[in-house]
């Protein structure tokens, strides 16, 4: 964001395009630096910038590439500069508010994990197995039930299974085709779940099974049956990338056909990308723009009716660029919602662990005060 930001300015300035990039001050950044000096050097050689960008893999996405080289071949590289920086600057920022709501929740039940799986079988359950032996206290009803769990994972048998749990999650993590068939796996199990089936099939099998059991989630997620504020928060999040993006190749002189692939890249949702063919072949059939985009059913209907309004008076791009200002603060506030009521939830569930583990600890001594 920051380079295109950079660029932008100076271009604005009068600068011309090679004093630009000699002009930009990269900072510490060194694969920044390193992509500067790749474009750089394809500048002086005659070629393009969106030439340059797009041999700096990694760096820059198939999405900012296209845009480069629709401004390039359209109103300029400096309106497609300036609408990138604003495009990705509001993305970035989302994503930022995005990631801190989710940091204090995952951070407590990550807390909660390790101290289950870690901290409790091999630090306290030996020790309080060798107290309650010297107490005598007697093993009875849900008591002895915990205490027969207890001593489960104090077994060599237990141990060793968790172990090799971790080793099999580890493999099936960093293993491509081991991923992809346990994947497989678990997609046929999850498209056999009543009323949520669906969600695992049909369109999505063209893809990998990572890619379709990802999309299968995020397109259960936007249906709110795993919450209705969770759901929309992620729906207004990923519909606003994608109209800012999709505003910004528009404005580069992008044709609607070309651009809806890049948008769909950039919003970051890869069940908006596995419906971008569908929506591109549709407006080529002679569908209006809201048509094609209401045909696969993951975008908020007041976003189609703001695209059909804005088709209707001929301003698709600049009522997108509008749309996605105004998604991306209902984003913002659905955000904010989501995470009021996750984070009492997220607390509440850890002092229920505490509060279980305190009585558990606590039970033998009354005990024992009772049998005094």
């Amino acid at each position: 964001m920051w380079f295109f930001q950079a660029m932008a300015t100076m271009q604005s300035s009068g600068l011309s395009l090679v004093r630009s990039l000699e002009s930009f001050d990269m900072g510490s950044d060194l694969v920044l630096r390193k992509a500067s000096q790749t474009i750089l050097a394809e500048v002086l050689n005659g070629r393009s910038l969106s030439t340059g960008m797009s041999l700096c893999v990694g760096v820059f996405s198939p999405y900012q590439v296209a845009t480069i080289r629709l401004g390039e071949s359209g109103p300029g590289v400096e309106a497609a500069l300036a609408a990138l920086a604003e495009s990705e600057q509001r993305k970035i920022r989302l994503r930022q508010q995005f990631q801190r709501s989710l940091m204090m929740p995952v951070f407590l039940l990550v807390l909660v994990f390790l101290l289950s799986v870690l901290f409790l079988p091999f630090c306290i359950f030996p020790a309080y197995l060798q107290l309650l032996s010297g107490l005598q206290v007697p093993e009875v009803g849900w008591f002895g039930t915990l205490v027969a769990g207890m001593r489960l994972t104090q077994s060599p048998i237990f141990q060793l299974s968790c172990i090799l749990l971790l080793g099999m999650f580890g493999f099936v993590a960093f293993h491509s085709g081991q991923r992809e068939n346990f994947c497989r796996s678990l997609l046929l199990v999850l498209a056999k779940i009543p009323g949520y089936g669906p969600y695992f099939g049909g369109l999505y099998g063209a893809a990998s099974s990572w890619q379709s059991l990802i999309a299968g989630l995020e397109a259960l997620f936007l249906s709110g049956s795993l919450g209705e504020v969770w759901g929309r928060a992620i729906l207004y999040l990923r519909t606003a990338e994608f109209s800012a993006a999709l505003s910004a190749q528009l404005e580069a002189g992008g044709k609607l056909t070309d651009a809806l692939r890049p948008a769909a890249v950039a919003s970051g949702s890869l069940l908006i990308f596995m419906h971008h063919l569908q929506m591109t072949e549709a407006i080529r059939e002679g569908k209006k723009a809201y048509e094609a985009l209401a045909a696969p059913g993951i975008f908020p209907p007041m976003f189609l009716q703001m695209i059909e309004t804005a088709e209707e008076t001929g301003t698709l791009s600049e009522g997108c660029k509008k749309y996605g200002q105004f998604l991306a603060e209902e984003a913002s506030l659905a955000i904010d919602t989501a995470v009021s009521l996750l984070e009492p939830l997220a607390v509440l569930f850890v002092g229920a662990v505490m509060g279980v583990l305190v009585l558990v600890m606590m039970y033998p001594l009354v005990m024992v005060v009772q049998a005094l």
